[in-house]
């Protein structure tokens, strides 16, 4: 909220960006919706977002963890797609020892992931240039953006070394 708070949607922008934080770390949606639905709800409703865009964007951006890597879901969704195609290389006569790996599949993931985001961004953008009222700037009296960074490169570093790990 110190980042994007003071312009109009800030707050919903702060919570996309948080539930793709999220996703990219733990891979969990149940958790990831209900953190954000304790943290972020009241924040929104207490400066006058509109109760739909605020539970929509918090259910929308909790569930980025079945896509986003890595996500549980691909997990898997990995086992299985590289059984049935190793399976299906067996009735056709092809002795192929290629399997679709999880990696492979969180390689894949990526872009849909990251448009899943880009376009929640511009949904709560849109709306709130279009019904200002739905999603007003938030009522700071400070801000601190650096603060703001910094509590943001951990888990930014986190998932760059999980992800690069794995892929």
């Amino acid at each position: 909220a110190q980042l994007f708070g003071p312009i109009p949607g800030g707050l919903g922008i702060s919570v996309v960006f948080v539930g793709a934080l999220l996703a990219a770390t733990t891979g969990i949606v149940g958790a990831t919706v209900v953190a954000m639905g304790l943290i972020s709800l009241p924040a929104m409703l207490r400066n006058n977002y509109s109760q739909s865009l605020a539970t929509g964007t918090i259910c929308a951006s909790g569930t980025l963890g079945q896509i986003i890597p890595p996500s549980i879901a691909l997990v898997l969704l990995g086992d299985i797609m590289s059984s049935a195609y190793q399976q299906a290389q067996l009735r056709m006569n092809i002795i192929n020892t290629d399997t679709v790996s999880v990696g492979d599949l969180f390689i894949g993931a990526m872009m849909p992931g990251i448009t899943l985001v880009m376009m929640y961004l511009a949904y709560v953008l849109l709306r709130a240039a279009w019904q200002p009222d739905t999603a007003p700037p938030a009522k700071m009296e400070k801000t601190d953006s650096t603060a703001a960074i910094k509590a943001v490169l951990p888990p930014l570093g986190l998932i760059v070394l999980v992800l690069g790990s794995i892929l």
